[in-house]
């Protein structure tokens, strides 16, 4: 194994052990199974069923799109949207372009059905409660995932038979930040860490002090390391706070 691989495995590891906190698989197995008990806990069967199973509807829309459709036909759509198009942009720039409009639009299930696409059926395999950070990219590149589920968050893994650190969209997310995401405590601490640094700094330069005079030079010091741990914990929640958004 690569010494690039086995960092980012590692870093997979890291990540999958901050964010991915418990399976329920047999929890939700049993309520798919079992509706009435389903219904006893107020859960919405067609909640359940969608954690259990979705319709993919983006991936096929857009085969149809690239097959079917000529460059002029997606600028007529495009146009017919409200977008206005330029010379210099090819078919797959214009493609892209309108599949968004129908995600964004949440017109992609509409389209579909009005031009005989079948969607593909994702089936969840396992279920795991996540930390909403996770929930959010997962959500982004198209995995099933439940808000709020009896108070949690889950995600519907549609793989299994292999640790989850090899998942193609954990490493998709983590190579996407090029580090595990944090929790917001950790951007918190952080920030007081940032806000105690400059505060050092504060009360190191309020001092009289002269750079050239030799009975300066321990304050001198001081504010240098003051400024030191400022900058130190500046890149620190710059990073943290970027991952986190």
């Amino acid at each position: 194994m690569k010494d690039s691989e086995s960092k980012l495995q590692e870093k997979c590891r890291t990540f999958v052990g901050q964010h991915v906190f418990a399976c329920v698989s047999s929890l939700i197995g049993d309520l798919a199974r079992n509706y009435d008990a389903a219904r006893a806990l107020d859960i919405d069967e067609d909640e359940l069923r969608d954690l259990c199973v979705q319709d993919d509807f983006k991936e096929p829309v857009e085969d149809y799109l690239r097959q079917e459709w000529d460059r002029t036909k997606l600028v007529e759509a495009l146009t017919d949207a409200g977008f206005e198009c330029y010379d210099h942009e090819d078919k797959e720039a214009l493609l892209t372009a309108y599949l968004e409009h129908l995600e964004t639009e949440g017109e992609l299930e509409s389209f579909a059905n009005g031009n005989d696409i079948q969607p593909h059926t994702n089936e969840a395999y396992e279920h795991w409660i996540v930390s909403d950070q996770l929930a959010r990219e997962l959500e982004e590149r198209g995995e099933i995932v439940a808000r709020d589920f009896m108070g949690m968050t889950i995600w519907g893994r549609c793989t299994t038979g292999q640790a989850i650190l090899l998942d193609w969209v954990i490493r998709d997310i983590v190579e996407k930040w090029g580090q595990p995401i944090v929790d917001r405590h950790d951007a918190i601490r952080a920030l007081k860490d940032l806000c105690k640094a400059a505060g050092a700094v504060d009360s190191a330069a309020a001092a009289d002090i002269y750079t050239d005079a030799p009975e300066c030079a321990e304050q001198v010091a001081a504010l240098r390391t003051a400024l030191g741990e400022l900058a130190t914990a500046q890149t620190r929640a710059a990073t943290l706070l970027g991952s986190d958004e």
